[in-house]
């Protein structure tokens, strides 16, 4: 089996109810955005108005962005963020941050109830409508605050290979983006915040499917020996092992991959509709196990019931065990570099067998009468919260407000350059209970008038003075 004794008694410590594991490891139309002009970045010296003001109101909303970033707890030492897919960009207050999960498992309503949020925000006038250059402008703010100020924690942006507002809509729905064009603009903030001075030390992979055409992957994608071929265009971001070699070979990424969520409903039913087709008799969980480690994902949350999954892999034949054994030590060593510089390895040796739960299990595979390293490695609940209670909580994601103050800041810039300056300005939040009583009186303030004209933020001219700024970025 894959999952022999070792030093620990790790089937005692396995033999829990259920574990959650950490593994090591719409053809529709979408409008076509404006490519950043990359060779264009600004010129320092030779600044517009526009684009001097533009500049300082990113320099203040990266400090808004450092002094909201020294709440993080000193026991967090992962940050899910930033979004650089639009993805939380509806959000403002308390409103929307509840009822993601009933009884158990992912809310089925969740695209209607976001989808209302948008529109109430939408119908103020106020709120932002999403467009990518000045999102990205905004979610390099978020990315470089964050480092600046809180360098020791590591970043993972999300949600690769990207796309537009309308992901956080459709959790429970497939999406596919099938215009080459379209998904190129997607790519490009990953580019450039990876090609920048503070590079994300991880990616968060998307739920939905992509044509292979800007990426230059084969149609077919290998998912090992137990599933042969499968479709590139039919494997949901966080399974496809064509988007992930594209991150290691044309981006250069070197970081850890983890995937989306995967009870959201994409995932949940491209799982639902391969096992009827392909993988009769087999469970859920050992499906979504073996097609992560084809995937080259790095790590990912999955619960289960321990005897019966291995009661299922020793059922499979020898040669499907042993390829997949092999293709598991293979992504060891990343792994194991990952959670050391996390602080993870030190927590699980200070904690008792009884605690040693929830998070990828010590486990061993005989090789020529040697025990190494295999399938499952284990941390505690302390360490799982410390890892996750804190991470999941982090408003700023949310980048709609982070837009908004972005362009508060421009209006006041502007207002010094050209010596028309407001009467009083409008603080910015000091936190998310904060921020209805921050977007209020912004509302009511006749000096703010620039922020709800759509015709002044969504030209091109302002789409280059995003693009221009977010370049020069490094």
């Amino acid at each position: 089996s894959l999952i022999k004794k070792s030093s620990i008694d790790i089937l005692t410590v396995m033999n829990l109810k259920f574990l959650l594991i950490y593994f090591l490891v719409l053809n529709v139309s979408f409008q076509v955005f404006a490519v950043c002009p990359t060779d264009n970045p600004v010129n320092m010296n030779n600044l517009t108005i526009k684009e001097r003001s533009m500049q300082l109101a990113y320099n203040r909303l990266v400090s808004w962005v450092r002094n909201r970033s020294r709440g993080f707890s000193n026991n967090t030492s992962l940050i899910f963020g930033p979004s650089i897919d639009g993805t939380y960009f509806f959000r403002l207050g308390e409103h929307g941050d509840d009822g993601r999960y009933a009884n158990g498992g992912l809310d089925v309503s969740i695209g209607e109830s976001i989808q209302r949020l948008k529109e109430e925000l939408l119908a103020t006038g106020l709120f932002p409508k999403y467009q990518t250059e000045e999102s990205m402008l905004a979610s390099f703010a978020n990315n470089a605050g964050r480092a600046l100020e809180r360098p020791e924690i590591k970043r993972c942006a999300k949600h690769f290979p990207g796309g537009d507002e309308t992901l956080e809509f459709t959790e429970k729905e497939k999406i596919h983006f099938g215009n080459p064009k379209t998904i190129e603009n997607y790519l490009q903030p990953f580019k450039l915040i990876l090609d920048g001075s503070y590079p994300p030390d991880c990616i968060m992979m998307g739920h939905a499917t992509y044509s292979r055409i800007p990426f230059d992957a084969e149609e077919l994608q290998d998912m090992g020996p137990l599933f042969g071929k499968i479709p590139f265009e039919k494997l949901p971001a966080s399974l496809n092992p064509g988007l992930t070699k594209y991150l290691r070979e044309e981006l250069g990424f070197k970081g850890f991959i983890y995937p989306d969520w995967y009870d959201m409903g994409a995932i949940e039913q491209f799982l639902d509709e391969f096992i009827a087709e392909r993988g009769a008799g087999l469970s859920k969980t050992l499906v979504l196990i073996y097609l992560s480690t084809y995937a080259n994902i790095d790590k990912f949350v999955v619960t289960y019931t321990h005897a019966k999954l291995k009661s299922e892999i020793d059922n499979l034949p020898d040669s499907i065990q042993k390829h997949w054994r092999q293709k598991l030590l293979s992504q060891m060593p990343r792994y194991l570099k990952w959670s050391d510089s996390l602080g993870l390895m030190n927590i699980v040796n200070e904690l008792p067998l009884e605690d040693l739960v929830y998070i990828k299990a010590t486990g061993s595979v005989e090789t020529q009468g040697q025990l190494t390293p295999a399938f499952l490695y284990s941390l505690g609940v302390e360490a799982a919260e410390k890892l996750y209670k804190p991470n999941g909580l982090d408003p700023w994601n949310r980048t709609g407000v982070l837009v908004l103050l972005l362009r508060q800041f421009f209006v006041e810039e502007m207002s010094k350059l050209t010596n028309n300056q407001l009467s009083a300005t409008v603080l910015p939040p000091v936190g998310i209970d904060d921020e209805q009583r921050w977007f209020d009186q912004l509302n009511g303030h006749i000096g703010y008038e620039a922020l709800s004209q759509p015709d002044y933020w969504e030209t091109e001219e302002m789409k280059k003075v995003f693009c221009r700024i977010g370049l020069g970025v490094k």
